[in-house]
């Protein structure tokens, strides 16, 4: 190999001469990189976004004895890490009586706490892979110091990192593959290949699409002139799938429902398209823009082009790894910004790699780049310092509403500000009870009986099964009797209520509280098939995250009593039973209900018997329906 020149790829770039400096401005981007990531950690500040469901539950459930989670949009190895996290803290800090009542009261009371680990995790990872991208930039000898820094501030990967999910995680993942890839160039040793394919089985066991970076080491190896039929890629190849089924078992154990759960996620990311753009267009004109600007973007292509025409195998690989990647989620239907952030760390190498052959220009060309990224991901940073609109809502919601208030809520449920309803509730006991491994209703309230509801429980009218009332109207007000109404309104289509819905509430008389009223003089640019209230560009003067929210009471009366925990599931479970009812599932529901009526016989929740009358008479049921709406009249008086 020639001696080292600035095109030359070598393991160590930095030598003896740099002595501390270069250690400690490494030290200074990952703390940069925190810096930016940290904010809208707390649930008291970022409201929940829909994916974060999966990432708090699931590992909860897992913990609870449901040990193959019985869905697969995802695979299970994110589940089986938050849980182990999770684990430890309850160890360490639980509120229960034991770890299995610790548990048990996070997953019903306190969801906030995992929420908040595994945003952490999130931010760890983000973290974890600024050192990820300089350590591939310096295997390329690319420049470990400028990639690092250009992944410290990418506008996308700065919002994203704070979300609960999969995405960051497996965007660490999917470099630390590439570095173990780029490393076969100067290594034969079968241990290496291992170790290839290992972290390739960890990639694509955190979300599916991390299997692509395999195509880095067949390009690397034969580039390097050896033989296709090779042990070595057969390591390879057994240890990424060894790795995967050992993370996610429930591809064996529970197979049936892997494969349905598989072709309906095939669904959602095979070609064609949703947005009114092509996808490819769509991840440059948005995602990668975005990312680094227009002076990234162009470098980055540049750095592409130079990768593919210098024809090194590490080089290659990331190269190979980059196009297959993008190629795959510019062609599937939906095509959300965050599909990208896999491609942020390969970009930032890449615009190292052209920043390196503008001679003089260098360190112009990267700043070109730093500076308005590094405004973005301030500006994101800034915003998530302020609680969103929906956290505003839920707090006055849990001051101001009554506790088993009915409420309508219009607008979309990704935007509902965050509030504790019994249909959640009444979710979490449904998931309970799909295994006899978890815990009974009766096991669980023997544990919350001793600590009351944290804050007060609503009903939601509108939920997954009536979507079609989420515009909102008068009639489904006054059809449900109910006691508010919560409103919200943004440029994202997942806040969109019925143009005439203030018109028609006009008439409704009582206390009226607004959030984000004022902010809609900015115009940000948002992924609009993502329900991340979070902008990506074009901030303005926009001062706090989320919906223009509205919550008007009717009612302020509410039930004359104390809320226990057998109240709230006697509620819970008779809501479930109308939902059953719904579904055509008569024998379910009329269990449900004369466990809901038979737990709490003194209740004095006139809602509770009301909706147990609604439920007996859709059963057809006279005499128990005519009995609960007496007991429920009696009650309002």
């Amino acid at each position: 190999m020639p001696a080292h020149s600035e095109d030359t790829p070598v393991e160590e770039n930095h030598g003896a001469a740099a002595g501390w400096r270069q250690p400690a401005m490494g030290a200074g981007l990952l703390l940069l990189a925190a810096a930016l990531r940290w904010p809208g950690i707390s649930p008291d500040i970022a409201a929940w976004h829909p994916d974060e469901y999966n990432f708090v539950f699931w590992p909860l459930l897992v913990l609870l004895g449901e040990y193959t989670p019985p869905v697969f949009y995802y695979p299970h190895l994110s589940y089986y890490l938050l849980a182990t996290v999770n684990a430890v803290h309850l160890a360490v800090a639980g509120e229960g009586d034991g770890f299995a009542a610790s548990a048990l009261l996070r997953y019903f009371w306190f969801p906030e706490q995992a929420l908040a680990v595994a945003r952490v995790v999130g931010v760890g990872c983000g973290v974890a892979t600024v050192a990820a991208t300089g350590l591939l930039a310096r295997r390329l000898g690319a420049g470990a110091l400028t990639a690092a820094g250009l992944m410290a501030v990418c506008v996308i990967h700065v919002r994203q990192s704070p979300v609960a999910g999969a995405d960051v995680p497996m965007a660490l993942l999917f470099v630390l593959a590439l570095w173990a890839a780029a490393r076969l160039e100067s290594t034969d040793d079968v241990r290496h290949y291992l170790l290839a394919g290992v972290l390739i089985g960890l990639a694509a066991a955190l979300k599916y699409q991390g299997a692509l970076v395999a195509v880095a080491v067949p390009v690397v190896h034969l580039t390097c002139r050896r033989s296709l039929v090779d042990v070595r890629l057969a390591t390879a190849a057994a240890g990424a799938t060894a790795v995967f089924l050992l993370t996610t078992p429930g591809v064996l154990l529970d197979s049936a429902t892997f494969t349905s759960g598989f072709a309906e996620l095939w669904q959602h990311v095979s070609p064609g398209t949703v947005a009114a753009t092509p996808g490819w267009w769509r991840h440059l004109s948005l995602s990668l823009w975005t990312a680094y600007g227009p002076a990234g973007l162009a470098l980055c292509l540049a750095g592409l082009a130079l990768a593919v025409q210098r024809r090194r195998p590490g080089e290659l690989g990331v190269a190979a790894a980059f196009l297959l990647y993008f190629v795959v989620i510019g062609s599937a239907k939906l095509t959300y910004v965050r599909y990208a952030l896999p491609l942020t760390p390969l970009a930032a190498v890449f615009i190292t790699i052209a920043c390196r052959r503008c001679g003089r220009w260098a360190p112009l060309a990267a700043l070109a780049v730093l500076v308005p990224s590094l405004y973005g991901s301030t500006r994101i940073a800034d915003l998530r310092w302020r609680p969103d609109t929906r956290v505003q809502a839920a707090g006055w919601m849990a001051t101001h509403v009554p506790a088993g208030s009915v409420l309508c809520n219009f607008g979309g449920w990704a935007g509902d500000p965050p509030s504790r309803t019994f249909e959640d509730i009444w979710w979490k006991i449904s998931q309970l009870a799909r295994t006899e491994d978890t815990p009974s209703v009766g096991e669980a309230l023997a544990v919350l009986d001793r600590v009351p509801p944290p804050v007060p429980f609503v009903s939601f009218v509108v939920q997954t099964g009536n979507q079609d009332l989420a515009a909102g109207s008068q009639s489904t007000v006054t059809g449900f009797g109910c006691d508010g109404v919560v409103t919200h309104a943004h440029e994202l289509g997942f806040s969109t209520r019925t143009t005439d819905l203030t018109d028609q509430l006009a008439e409704l008389v009582g206390p009226e509280a607004r959030f984000g009223d004022g902010t809609d003089t900015a115009s940000p640019r948002y992924d609009d098939l993502d329900a991340l209230y979070v902008p990506l560009s074009g901030f303005g003067d926009l001062r706090r995250a989320g919906p223009r929210v509205s919550v008007q009471l009717l009612d302020t009366g509410g039930a004359n009593m104390r809320w226990a925990a057998r109240d709230v599931f006697a509620r819970a479970l008779v809501r479930g039973a109308r939902s059953l009812v719904d579904e055509g599932q008569h024998d379910a529901a009329l269990h449900l209900v004369q466990q809901s009526l038979s737990s709490v016989p003194e209740s004095r929740d006139a809602r509770l018997f009301s909706d147990a009358a609604i439920v007996f008479q859709r059963l057809g049921l006279a005499e128990p329906a005519r009995s609960s709406a007496a007991r429920a009249a009696a009650l309002e008086r």
